[in-house]
């Protein structure tokens, strides 16, 4: 995204030539860029969607530029590790 100027509370979305290539994944972005909000730059994404009554519209996805972990995301608190079951725990 270097063939614009980047200005605050703007971006740029380009259509994903890797979604063209054969045996790519579906699930891919249509569409990928970069926006910046509030001096904060964020990776764009979004896909190409039909709705139930046929209109089509974009969905959007963004993420702090870098992160691999999308936005607002908390992982999961770690379980306990469980016991080892032992020859003392055996009835017989």
């Amino acid at each position: 995204m270097s063939d614009f100027q980047k200005r605050d509370n703007s971006g740029a979305l380009f259509k994903n030539e890797k979604k063209l290539e054969a045996g790519a994944n579906p699930k891919l972005p249509d569409y990928r860029g970069d926006i910046t909000i509030a001096g904060q730059s964020y990776e764009l994404s979004a896909w190409i969607k039909t709705m139930r009554n046929g209109k089509k519209m974009m969905s959007l996805s963004a993420k702090p530029k870098g992160s691999s972990i999308p936005q607002g995301f908390e992982p999961a608190p770690e379980k306990p590790a469980e016991p080892l079951i032992t020859d003392d725990d055996v009835p017989y």
